[in-house]
């Protein structure tokens, strides 16, 4: 026994840290609010309503650029991951060309406003496919919602006007409720 094991010995310190003990969260008891989807909707309206007025695709699907200054055009719906990989692979090197999911056209736009909408639309898509499946509620999800509700409060307070003249409603979230 060294030195050390001694000093721990008399001073009652076990050689090796006990491992902590993390309660683990009720899995069952995490649940969205009610109008979650409801709210994704409105947001993801907003969002697009900006995609459109700035020339930006705003039907649901994926999409290629075949150069920087391309327009982007629609892929056909319903392809096979290997049938876009063949589309990626025969893209001219150097060309430019650019693919993209809807929510992410807007992503590396040089305006702000078209910036926020693409992170609003990816983070509503997230919610959605979460809500639709089986899996449980995550904090990350719990943060995505809470993100969702910050930035869309800002997006539309900035921009409270629909393009047919209509206004936005302001949103409400409502806290996670833990069910025991």
């Amino acid at each position: 026994m060294g030195i050390r094991d001694r000093i721990r010995l008399a001073l009652g310190i076990s050689s090796r840290a006990a491992p902590a003990v993390i309660p683990e969260a009720p899995r069952e008891g995490l649940a969205m609010p009610d109008d979650l989807p409801r709210q994704i909707v409105r947001v993801q309206e907003a969002s697009l309503d900006i995609y459109h007025q700035h020339g930006i695709p705003t039907e649901d699907g994926s999409y290629c650029a075949k150069g920087p200054d391309a327009p982007w055009e629609k892929l056909p719906d319903g392809l096979t991951p290997a049938e876009k990989w063949n589309l990626l692979q025969a893209a001219p090197e150097g060309a430019g060309w650019r693919f993209g999911t809807r929510a992410s056209l807007g992503r590396h736009s040089l305006n702000e406003d078209v910036r926020q909408a693409s992170s609003l639309l990816q983070t509503c898509d997230a919610l959605r496919q979460k809500l639709e499946s089986d899996e449980a509620i995550t904090a990350s999800d719990i943060a995505d919602a809470l993100l969702l509700g910050t930035a869309s409060g800002l997006l539309l307070k900035t921009r409270n006007t629909k393009a047919d003249g209509e206004t936005y409603a302001p949103l409400v979230f409502t806290s996670v409720v833990v069910k025991n």
